[in-house]
């Protein structure tokens, strides 16, 4: 008794009767490779497969090679040789009778006139359902032809000293039964993935373009074809690993990670190796799946995967992230002093939109939210809400461009420029249906310009001492709108940068050194404090929040019936409290929610209860 994979080196089989029990690809291999030695080679197959005959010798690569340049030849047969494949693979799915038809005809020709095609190369299933076996020249017809080899369809009742016994009474003389019996597949070598201390139950992740798995990062694996070559889809996966490990070079990032947005989970999910084999249905409880659509989608096609894996976009549906004190390149390398104040917390990462680099944190697990801070502020506004709601929610801040550590656009920034860029954030992170908006000051104005501009991308919005409802604001920013003056106030200054940050809070015990050294290291970044300028230029001036825009975005909010939570910090020095009146005569069905003892911050200094309120609103609208 031999199982191939456990083959003895010593196993002397000329001159004797081997039954090979199995049909699929090693079965097939095994029997004319042993007819050459032994006395009679059967293969014992309880079901036939479909077996074809494939030459051995490629006749337009021969009359190419001399002729042409070795590079181009090569390219010319394999092109071909591809083409091929693929061309077959669609016939037989869709055309199965007449494949059917082929292969009958083909094995005839190569076979006894007196062998029995019926039963035993008349599988009952549809081509490529199984892979389909092939034969090198014809080499297993060629046996039976000689008398070498045979094929019996049945199945074993027992064996016996000198042999098989089988169901319908036959018998099967054998010296040596090989058991070609097929294969357990051990998923990524049967090794343990752990992501941050917890085990990774594969069967339950989804495949990510066929070669990562969401949620575990840095991690590629090769799948290759089931109706082509393997090694196919194995260069594919090869050539995109290197695109991805140069782009991760060039931006500096440490990790890479595919996340599957609500979208995608709650779509259907089917196992990722669509093949109708005994090895793959024995395992197929053990295999990731696959969604619906590219890139959670393994297709069995070589030209499209070219085109995802050779062309496509390496940032698709992905997070990228930093680890120890690397710094993402045209992000200033901070001093010494700072170490690591920008990048050191769980989920910060920085992703392309636009050709801008835009820095973003993303933590937690359930239905997205994405936070939005203020002016001259940064996603650091949010850092107790990530730690609050990510038990519940995939919380997603960011720095709105040319704020802190985001790329400024091109020319002059707007409040419609800043708003324009969420979408195509949201699709860079995998997020493509409606979420919440959470929005705090200058943050609730470009949430309801991203609501107005986009209302099927926001579910509901959550306006945090917004702008927008009132003309009256800190003469800070209203100084910030006087030319040369508001350079001349915008330098940095640990002073200035101590007062703003006390500005923004009821309790100064909120006035951290922590924040005011982040304040002021913002403050020296130009892209930030030009940004500050032109924001504040364009919705205000000297006397105040200008009335125009406000007034064109507020009808378009009101036009729309999505669910509307109004907050406010009762001490508020920013934005006065009394804008909060101004809000609900604007927004009537809107909720709302009074912070006693906060200034313009709640999510601060009220951060719990702030995180509890918003949590309800969510489960109120089903988030």
């Amino acid at each position: 008794m031999v199982h191939p994979q456990n083959w003895p080196a010593d196993l002397d089989y000329a001159g004797s009767r081997v039954v090979v029990v199995g049909s699929g690809a090693t079965a097939v291999t095994l029997v004319p490779s042993m007819a050459e030695r032994a006395e009679h080679v059967t293969m014992l197959q309880r079901s036939p497969t479909y077996i074809a005959s494939v030459s051995s010798v490629d006749r337009l690569a021969d009359r190419l090679r001399g002729r042409m340049p070795e590079r181009l030849a090569y390219a010319l047969v394999r092109a071909k040789n591809i083409g091929r494949s693929q061309l077959i693979y669609q016939f037989a799915r869709r055309r199965p009778e007449a494949m059917k038809g082929i292969l009958r005809k083909a094995a005839a020709q190569r076979l006894p006139a007196n062998f029995a095609i019926d039963p035993h190369l008349t599988p009952t299933y549809e081509p490529w359902d199984q892979r389909l076996c092939a034969i090198p020249d014809g080499d297993l017809f060629s046996a039976i032809r000689r008398g070498k080899a045979d094929i019996v369809t049945g199945r074993i009742d027992r064996v016996t000293p000198d042999g098989i016994d089988l169901v319908d009474g036959g018998h099967l003389d054998a010296d040596v039964i090989v058991t070609a019996t097929g294969l357990s597949l051990l998923y990524l070598g049967g090794m343990r993935l752990v992501v941050d201390g917890r085990d990774v139950d594969v069967s339950k992740t989804l495949a990510y373009k066929g070669m990562m798995l969401a949620g575990v990062p840095n991690l590629s694996m090769t799948i290759g074809y089931t109706n082509a070559s393997w090694t196919l889809k194995a260069d594919l996966v090869a050539h995109y690993v290197a695109r991805l490990l140069r782009f991760m070079d060039r931006h500096g990032y440490s990790s890479v990670t595919p996340r599957a947005d609500s979208v995608v989970t709650s779509g259907q999910l089917t196992p990722l190796i669509d093949l109708a084999a005994g090895y793959v249905r024995r395992s197929i409880r053990s295999l990731p799946k696959q969604g619906e659509r590219t890139p959670w989608r393994l297709h069995q096609n070589y030209v499209r995967d070219f085109v995802l894996l050779r062309t496509g976009r390496v940032t698709d549906s992905v997070r990228f992230g930093f680890a120890g004190e690397r710094t993402p390149p045209g992000l200033e390398r901070p001093g010494d002093g700072e170490r690591r104040v920008l990048l050191d917390r769980p989920g910060m990462a920085s992703v392309e939109v636009e050709g801008r680099r835009i820095r973003y944190r993303v933590t937690g697990d359930g239905p997205a939210v994405l936070l939005l801070h203020g002016i001259g502020q940064s996603l650091d506004d949010w850092n107790e809400q990530h730690e609050l709601l990510s038990p519940r929610h995939t919380v997603y801040s960011l720095d709105l461009p040319g704020f802190a550590y985001s790329e400024r656009l091109p020319g002059r920034a707007t409040l419609k420029r800043l708003a324009a860029v969420l979408p195509a954030f949201l699709d860079s992170v995998g997020v493509t249906h409606a979420i919440p908006v959470v929005g705090n000051s200058l943050g609730g104005a470009v949430a309801m310009q991203f609501a107005a501009e986009h209302p099927d991308r926001v579910s509901a919005l959550v306006l945090v001492d917004s702008a927008g409802f009132g003309s009256e604001v800190t003469l800070a920013l209203r100084l910030l709108t006087v030319p040369l003056l508001g350079e001349l106030l915008a330098r940095p200054r640990l002073g200035t940068a101590r007062a703003a940050v006390r500005a923004v809070f009821a309790d100064a015990k909120h006035a951290t050194d922590a924040r005011i050294a982040r304040g002021f290291r913002l403050s020296q970044r130009q892209g930030h404090a030009r940004t500050t300028l032109d924001i504040a230029r364009e919705l205000g001036t000297l006397r105040g929040i200008t009335t125009l825009w406000r007034q064109a975005l507020l009808s378009r909010i009101a036009a729309h019936d999505r669910p509307v939570l109004l907050v406010w910090g009762a001490r508020d020095r920013i934005l006065p409290f009394s804008h909060l009146a101004a809000a609900r005569a604007a927004l009537p069905q809107a909720q709302v929610a009074v912070f006693a003892d906060a200034g313009h911050m709640p999510q601060i200094e009220s951060a719990e209860e702030f995180a509890s309120t918003l949590d309800r609103l969510l489960d109120a609208v089903g988030v």
